[in-house]
């Protein structure tokens, strides 16, 4: 599926202990953030408790994905910086 992986854009934020990265993925169709999440821990050689896919972004009718991603020191960091996911309310018992 995968077709060839570019580095873009790599900045060191020492602030927020983490690497801001945007790689392009040549594919035939939409990776998705689970394959994303694999190939940029593929590609910088750390662990999936340190990577968060932020967006992927393509063009209609291209085969070029952009993918960002921030890389974290440790999986520590990680927790303590992302934001945490709302839980859905639960409907009231009628």
């Amino acid at each position: 599926m995968l077709l060839s992986l570019d580095k873009m854009k790599e900045i060191k934020n020492k602030l927020m202990k983490r690497k801001e990265v945007e790689v392009v993925i040549e594919a035939k169709s939409n990776p998705g953030f689970a394959h994303a999440l694999k190939e940029v821990v593929n590609h910088f050689k750390a662990s999936e408790e340190q990577v968060v896919v932020k967006r992927i972004n393509s063009s209609f009718g291209k085969n070029h994905f952009t993918i960002e991603a921030n890389i974290y020191d440790s999986a520590k960091d990680k927790l303590e910086l992302e934001p945490k996911k709302k839980e859905k309310a639960k409907a009231p018992a009628a």
